[in-house]
């Protein structure tokens, strides 16, 4: 903050003693622009300046976030034409005044406050209500105000000028000069928040809020807020919210980072979360057996056949890892259904229909867990219902239908031990992903698995 504000002295000491060099540059076109640009930014910052207070619940992020947001609506305000076409008026001198005033002070207070608090249950209607009420105080003094003469010429020009134009009401001035004061408390205190917590939207505050405290000294050395003339006062407001601008940019970025971090955390979790329900499962279930084969000296032939099984649903479920790992997370359900049928079923010899529907999409992990439920239930339709052929099909016009049948030698449902056939483990991956799971079979007459989702 130190360097800012040297050079900002310095450019102040150069503007005043050399009036004749050209620091004004006439265009009300500019200033509707600058004054659209300033608000666009300050609503920005505002807004994130609130996700901040909702995940935190700091009344410092609160305050901070109303400031902006006032200035943010004084600055568009104060942007439209018909405003700045205004003559005979004082209304919008005195409200553009006020609302820097106000913004400041809560600025000022947000920069020392660091209470926390609970985060209220409506916290958007509490921003605009602070903010709200903020402005429908600024619009009432104003027009209180407006009798008053502010003694500002809006056809004024700097260029003439060969000293500093203290022009206007004293009541303008004592304004500007407590608005500068508690842009300056604001800024020492911003700076030593960046010293604690230096991340990208407080640098940006740290670094910014010296050039609107300059910004209003040259305000009051030349009133150039509804004038035709672009002035210093005007360019360094605009640079203070480009700086928070950029701020805001990295901020965005440094929470789709995290975003990203949190998303990978979260597919490593899902895939060692299958891994460890199946994959590992299954290896320590052929584990146990064949250290108890090597015990006994071998096995009966339904051991033997359980642990080949196991070691098959355990390769399952490594090729399902890695199809996880090498990608495909975007391709539609229907896809990603044919490709795991038709693996099983070439695998188990049997034949198959399909009747998809086509590019279904959904929620990884929906599709995952609908995959895995329809691997089992044809691997079982194989391998415990000897099925030569098996149907699946998918339907999504009301709601999400999955429909898998099979021409195997069925089971009495009532009669099958506990979790056997996987039934207990589709049953669960469906309740996972807000769905049910229907399984209609009798001795004879094959099995029907029926997914449905809302």
């Amino acid at each position: 903050m130190l360097v800012t504000t040297l050079v900002l002295a310095a450019l102040t000491i150069v503007v005043v003693s050399m009036p004749f060099l050209r620091f004004a540059y006439r265009s009300p076109a500019a200033h509707v622009a600058i004054g659209t640009a300033d608000g666009l930014i300050a609503a920005l910052v505002a807004y994130l300046v609130f996700g901040r207070f909702r995940r935190s619940g700091s009344r410092s992020n609160l305050l901070l976030a109303a400031a902006l947001l006032l200035l943010a609506l004084g600055n568009l305000f104060l942007a439209l034409p018909t405003v700045r076409a205004t003559e005979g008026t004082a209304f919008p001198v005195w409200t553009s005044q006020l609302v820097r005033l106000f913004a400041a002070g809560m600025m000022a207070v947000a920069a020392f406050t660091t209470a926390g608090g609970a985060v209220p249950r409506r916290p958007a209607i509490l921003l605009f209500t602070v903010a709200g009420s903020l402005l429908l105080v600024v619009i009432v003094a104003g027009l209180l105000l407006e009798g008053i003469d502010p003694g500002v010429d809006t056809g004024l020009s700097p260029e003439t000028a060969r000293r500093p134009l203290f022009v206007g009401h004293p009541g303008l001035h004592a304004i500007q000069s407590a608005t500068m004061a508690l842009f300056a408390v604001a800024a020492v205190g911003f700076t030593r928040l960046a010293e604690r917590y230096p991340d990208p939207l407080t640098l940006a505050l740290a670094l910014a809020t010296p050039l609107t405290v300059f910004a209003s000294l040259f305000y009051a050395l030349f009133s150039s807020v509804l004038s035709d003339y672009v002035y210093v006062g005007d360019l360094l407001r605009l640079t203070f919210y480009l700086v928070l601008l950029v701020g805001a940019l990295h901020e965005i970025r440094s929470y789709w980072e995290a975003t990203a971090r949190a998303a990978v955390l979260e597919e490593r979790r899902r895939i060692a979360r299958n891994l460890h329900d199946g994959l590992a499962q299954e290896l320590a279930f052929v584990a146990t057996q064949a250290r108890r084969f090597l015990r006994r000296g071998g096995g009966s032939r339904e051991e033997v056949a359980g642990m080949g099984s196991a070691a098959l649903r355990a390769l399952d479920e490594s090729r399902r890892a890695i199809a996880a790992l090498k990608g495909g997370a975007d391709e539609p359900l229907d896809v990603a259904l044919a490709a795991t049928a038709e693996e099983v079923t070439a695998r188990e010899g049997v034949r198959l229909t399909l009747d998809l529907e086509s590019n279904v999409r959904v929620p990884p992990e929906t599709r995952e867990e609908l995959i895995r439920i329809a691997r089992e239930a044809l691997s079982n339709a194989a391998r415990h219902g000897r099925a030569r052929s098996v149907r699946l099909a998918l339907t999504a016009e009301d709601g999400l239908r999955m429909h898998i049948s099979d021409d195997g030698t069925g089971f009495d449902p009532e009669t099958v031990p506990r979790g056997g056939f996987g039934l207990i483990s589709m049953r669960e991956r469906a309740e996972a992903i807000g769905g049910t799971v229907r399984v209609r079979s009798a001795r004879g007459r094959g099995t029907v698995v029926e997914v449905a989702l809302p």
